[in-house]
Formats: structure tokens, sequence, C-alpha cells
């Protein structure tokens, strides 16, 4: 192989590193929002009072994931406004993937799964998808964040990760590379 077919080779490879989309970070405050993927999120209040956090909301239903590729995990913290303790409600059981319950949880309703829930702190979780059962674009879901009596939330933030995707250019790049090394290999077996 040529030093000049070598070069372009790596040139398009080199080009093919560039990755979008995740991670995707956002945040927000009292009462109401949308995340980056075009999902409504809310504070609210559970039956017997305490504060609530949801995408879309807690007992709100179900969104279809907007995301440009497939999510793998979802973390938060929350802040309160006057810096005491927020904390998150890790007691009360997650019950199952569908209906209404009180609870912390992420549920991928499409797949009819819980995502696993890690407690980071006191006032911040992370949820994780089962090994190849990531959120797909276009897949239903929720999440559910409840706090313990007398913690306030007023903002958050929190992140979207996944399977990053190449950038539009990136393809372009990366086809225009493997469009010269062929021009090259073909030019070199005329001769």
């Amino acid at each position: 192989m040529s030093n000049a077919l070598r070069a372009v080779l790596a040139v398009a490879l080199l080009s093919a590193l560039p990755l979008a989309a995740y991670p995707v970070f956002f945040g927000g405050a009292t009462p109401s929002g949308v995340d980056p993927f075009g999902h409504a999120w809310e504070f609210g209040t559970t039956g017997d009072g305490r504060a609530s956090w949801g995408i879309p909301g807690l007992g709100a239903g179900v969104l279809g994931f907007g995301g440009p590729s497939s999510a793998k995990d979802f973390h938060i913290q929350f802040f309160s406004a006057d810096g005491s303790p927020v904390e998150i409600d890790y007691v009360t059981p997650e019950g199952g993937p569908g209906g209404y319950n009180e609870s912390t949880r992420f549920s991928n309703t499409s797949a009819s799964l819980l995502w696993t829930r890690v407690a980071d702190s006191a006032s911040a979780v992370s949820f994780y998808a089962p090994l190849g059962a990531e959120l797909d674009p276009g897949e239903s879901f929720f999440v559910n964040i409840t706090f313990l009596a007398g913690s306030a939330p007023v903002s958050f933030e929190a992140a979207w990760t996944g399977a990053a995707i190449p950038e539009p250019g990136t393809w372009a790049l990366l086809l225009s590379g493997f469009a010269a090394v062929a021009a090259l290999r073909l030019r070199k077996q005329k001769q």
C-alpha cells in the first residue's frame, strides 16, 4: 500500500472519530419545562403531599423517547432554594414497570421493565438500562422521583447518556475518504 493511500485511509478513519448526541445535559427549576429531546418534565406532589418530580410527571402517563439513538442511563441531582437537604425516597418499593406508584423509578413501558436504580446520594439518583434493553427512540417511558417528607427541591441538573452516533458531516468525510481510497486503488490497478 502506498504512502498516499495510507494517508487518505488514516484521514478517513480519524474523521469518523468525532461523535454526537451523548451525553445530553439539562436542568431546570419549578414548576415545569422540557428537556433537549422534547420530553416534558414537572415538579409535583404525591397523594400524601410529598414533593415529586417526573417525566412527564408523577401519574401523568408516558412519553415516547425522543433521543437520536438509544439511551443507556439517566442521572439527576436535586437542589433546595435555601441549601437545606433534599432527600429522595428510596424507601417506597418500586413496584412494577407500569401503573401508578409513588416510588422513585424509571420504566421502559414498551419493554415492560424497570431500569436499575442506584442511590448516588440523598439528593442524586442514577438509573441504568439492563444490558441489551436500552431505551430506543420512540419507545414509551416515564421517570418518577418522590421525596421524603420535608424535602422541597426547587431545581435539578440531569443527563441522558447513551450510544453516540456519528454526525452527518462525519459520515460524509468517511465516505469521501473511502471513495478516495477506491479511486487510488483503481488508478494503481490500471498502471
